[in-house]
């Protein structure tokens, strides 16, 4: 009997970890995106409209120098040299608008939920981020694909998506089924920390 409880264990633990573990090519996917995150002071209108501002003034400002790099570790060693003055520039931006409101600008390894764009599903992971906190950084916080340049003005179509992921890596991030197994990572996350 205990040789059976212990069998049976065994069985729904392996199950349970296939459908948990990381897909095939899905760490490629983590490797090959650099991501925008803006953090707004607060919930306020007005400090959420200021980060709809500011996540346009990157954007603006240094999306579009990344589209000519070759890979994502370009783009994260474009960005690790521009820091200070990405931060510099949000600085001078936001005293333009009659703010003096700190802001922190970093880039560093951030977990993300599974996130569904237009065509495209990015899995629940860490990924490299550049992030801009603005203020206290208590409010709804705004996300997107920075490189590929998945969130720059018009790049949503499919077209971008194509040319931004190699084959496999495109149909992974763009086939739905895979969300539900996204989601199981969320929750065992949730549950284990």
């Amino acid at each position: 009997m205990k040789t059976a409880i212990t069998a049976l264990l065994s069985f729904v633990l392996a199950v349970f970890l296939c459908i948990a573990l990381p897909i095939a090519g899905e760490e490629k996917i983590y490797e090959g995106v650099v991501r925008l995150h803006v953090l707004a002071n607060s919930d306020t209108a007005e400090d959420q409209n200021l980060k709809i501002e500011i996540r346009d003034f990157v954007l603006s400002s240094y999306g579009e120098m990344l589209t000519d790099v070759k890979n994502a570790q370009e783009a994260q060693a474009y960005l690790q040299e521009n820091l200070s003055a990405i931060q510099r520039d949000v600085e001078e931006f936001l005293k333009s608008k009659g703010k003096n409101t700190p802001v922190t600008v970093t880039l560093e390894e951030e977990r993300f939920h599974t996130r569904a764009y237009e065509n495209v599903t990015l899995p629940a992971g860490t990924y490299t981020s550049l992030t801009v906190q603005i203020g206290a950084g208590k409010g709804q916080n705004w996300w997107c694909v920075l490189y590929p340049a998945l969130c720059t003005q018009g790049a949503m179509g499919e077209k971008v998506a194509q040319d931004a992921f190699k084959e496999e890596e495109y149909s992974f991030v763009t086939k739905s089924g895979y969300a539900v197994k996204f989601r199981t990572l969320e929750i065992l996350e949730t549950i284990f920390g």
